[in-house]
């Protein structure tokens, strides 16, 4: 059994400095924010200019790496685009476009993304921590984007590994821990939040703090990468693009496997849903979706179905990641199964009614309660029949304690939702990621509310599972950007 030991800081940081190929400058244990902070409302017009200075806001960029994001930028929205941004990356000999990402994380295996500039058949060198031994995965066909599946690994056992060129250039490394049994044995944590947007991907504390922790995955549950592009799958590119050069982001993602989801602002606009717009005219959703796949690396990513959902089990948590964007139904608002969709709708109860394991989360890009913002373009105001009838599902799982995470109003809180006999559902709502304006931290009705972080504020959720007798312990933390623990919680259920 091999226990987790996190990279300490500075080879945190040296191996961020190799992933953007080039020296950081002014990156230590103290960072100070310059002057100009890129607003949340300047971040969605996204011009040039705009992302180089969401770019260098926290640290600053070495000019190479500016520099190539220019010309690849350019490149994308240009004709041709896959041959242009190959043209530049030879021009700036840089061998990928994104990754290493890591994903899919089980007791068994990981997959390790990669986005190329053209394609080739990858390899990836895995090696326990504490041998010798290495395993090679080959990817199936050469290809721009990669998911390689890693199987056969021991569980609760820490990998390194090391993304290497059909040539023999090696890509981009890393480390991981596998997932543990369903019998759990020690403690692990997982970590949470949302409302990245562009702003929050190049500052460092919470990544750095989210692999520290010694955190097994993380879930991100929308708003994460892409500041409402509509459906501009060029610029959406570029957006993704962005991301993939933030030094900290790199670091995170070659480390701690991420499950993601998306909100409003992935998938197309602000508050927007469904088949059709704010005016009401067709959203491309088969090519959004398409794009999300690719550049993600989620559980059950090549799964033909119409929405971006999935479910995984991570120990004995099993995790199950709703779209609340892509499967409403404009044309049936406020009726019965319009905010998810029938389909969805069916897929999640036979979730809930197959799963065995004691703790269930469920993820929606949308708060579930109506404590904020009176449920402005959530369940409150499209499907609260539909809403309650999945309620009573969780109310069913006797056995096992369904946690309920969401995303959309920026800040932190917590609610107890009342139901029947004196019962309640949790509710976590962690959209702190990228410090940006929202409503207030507490609801009207502050009964039900466990705790509320204001809006601009910085912070993770993170969850630690721990055996307890023949059952399972769960305690909610809520951390900020120096490390400090702003609320505990031990949630039962």
């Amino acid at each position: 059994m091999n226990h987790y030991h996190s990279l300490p800081r500075r080879e945190f940081l040296a191996l961020a400095a190799t992933a953007i190929g080039g020296t950081l400058v002014g990156y230590g244990s103290q960072i100070t924010a310059p002057p100009r902070i890129v607003s949340l409302k300047d971040a969605h017009i996204g011009t040039l200019e705009i992302d180089l200075r969401i770019m260098n806001q926290y640290m600053k960029q070495p000019r190479v790496v500016q520099d190539f994001y220019t010309a690849c930028r350019t490149a994308m929205i240009g004709d041709s685009p896959e041959q242009a941004v190959a043209q530049v990356c030879r021009q700036f000999n840089r061998r990928k476009i994104g990754g290493p990402l890591l994903g899919d994380l089980s007791a068994s295996g990981v997959a390790v993304w990669m986005h190329l500039p053209e394609p080739d058949v990858v390899k990836v060198l895995l090696t326990a921590v504490d041998s010798d031994t290495s395993i090679t995965y080959i990817a199936s066909e050469a290809a721009r984007v990669h998911s390689v599946r890693c199987e056969g690994l021991s569980p609760d056992t820490a990998y390194r590994y090391q993304v290497i060129a059909s040539d023999g250039v090696r890509l981009g490394e890393g480390r991981f821990v596998t997932a543990p049994t369903e019998r759990l044995e020690q403690p692990f944590r997982m970590a949470f939040g949302t409302c990245f947007h562009k702003v929050g991907m190049y500052r460092p504390e919470l990544m750095q703090l989210i692999h520290e922790r010694g955190n097994r995955a993380m879930w991100i549950l929308g708003d994460s990468a892409v500041d409402g592009r509509k459906d501009d799958l060029q610029m959406i590119n570029v957006d993704y693009l962005l991301r993939d050069l933030s030094a900290p982001w790199q670091q995170l993602s070659a480390t701690v496997p991420i499950t993601a989801t998306w909100d409003d602002h992935d998938y197309w606009g602000n508050d927007t849903s469904g088949a059709f717009n704010n005016q009401k005219k067709p959203i491309d959703v088969a090519g959004l979706r398409k794009s999300w796949r690719m550049q993600w690396n989620n559980p059950q990513r090549d799964v033909e179905r119409e929405g971006i959902y999935f479910q995984t089990k991570i120990g004995p948590v099993h995790y199950i990641a709703l779209d609340t964007r892509s499967c409403r139904v404009n044309a049936q608002r406020g009726q019965l199964h319009s905010f998810l969709g029938e389909t969805q709708t069916q897929w999640l109860k036979q979730q809930l009614a197959e799963s065995t394991s004691p703790c269930i989360v469920i993820s929606g890009g949308t708060m579930w309660s109506d404590y904020i913002s009176d449920g402005k373009d959530s369940w409150g105001t499209w499907d609260t029949e539909g809403r309650e009838e999945i309620f009573q599902w969780i109310d069913a799982k006797s056995d096992s304690l369904v946690l309920l995470l969401s995303g959309d109003r920026h800040g932190a809180r917590g609610f107890e939702i009342p139901r029947p006999n004196g019962q309640k559902i949790y509710e976590l709502e962690v959209a702190t990621m990228g410090g940006v304006p929202g409503p207030g931290a507490f609801g009207k009705n502050t009964e039900d509310q466990l705790f509320g972080l204001e809006s601009r504020s910085w912070a993770f959720g993170e969850l630690t599972f721990s055996p307890d007798g023949q059952g399972l312990k769960t305690v909610f933390r809520l951390i900020n950007e120096n490390g400090d623990v702003l609320e505990t919680l031990q949630l039962t259920k």
